[in-house]
Order: structure tokens, then sequence, then C-alpha cells
């Protein structure tokens, strides 16, 4: 009885390491572009008016942009430093980042 108990966790053990986990296949996925956090963190200000500690995201945003758009990086660099300079003024900041947004193209 004991050699039957046993035979069958041999068994067992061997069929599901020969079964095992299946293969997990990779994929790759693409890093959001800093075009797309661009705009993500420009949205954010659009709706709440605020611009606090996303002026710091949009300016490391910017700089990525300008290894693809070093033209309209500039352009946006001059933006956020006027942007910054709104804060406390949610009107005027949601102006400002819709204006940057449209230069985006968005």
């Amino acid at each position: 009885m004991l050699w039957r108990l046993k035979s069958l966790v041999w068994m067992l053990t061997l069929s599901l390491l020969l079964i095992g986990c299946g293969r997990q296949q990779s994929q790759r996925v693409a890093p959001p572009s800093p075009v797309d956090d661009l705009k993500t963190a420009l949205q954010q200000v659009v709706q709440t008016g605020e611009v606090g500690s996303s002026a710091m995201l949009i300016k490391e945003k910017i700089e990525a942009l300008k290894a693809t758009d070093a033209a309209k990086a500039d352009a946006l660099a001059q933006d956020v430093a006027e942007l910054e300079k709104l804060d406390g003024k949610p009107q005027q900041a949601k102006a400002k980042a819709q204006e940057m947004l449209n230069k985006l193209g968005s």
C-alpha cells in the first residue's frame, strides 16, 4: 500500500514537472513619449489651475522633448517659465497651459 502511495506521488510530481507552468512570453512595452507625458501634465494644470509641482514635471518633459524637436522644446521652455509665475492665479495658469497644449498640437 505504501509503495502505491509513493508511486502516485512520484507520478504526480513527474507530470507536474513535465507540464510545468508553461512558457511565459515577455512583451516589450514602449514608454510613453515625452509629448504624451507633457500633454498629460499640462491638461492637469488646465483642469485645476494649479501649477505647483507640475512645473517641475513639465520642465523635465520639455528637456526630453529637446531630443526630438528642439525648436518646439525651446518655445515651450519659455512658456513654462511664464506658467510658473502664474502659480496662484488659476484662470491665467489654465489659459497659459492651454496655449502650451495648442503648441503641442492637441
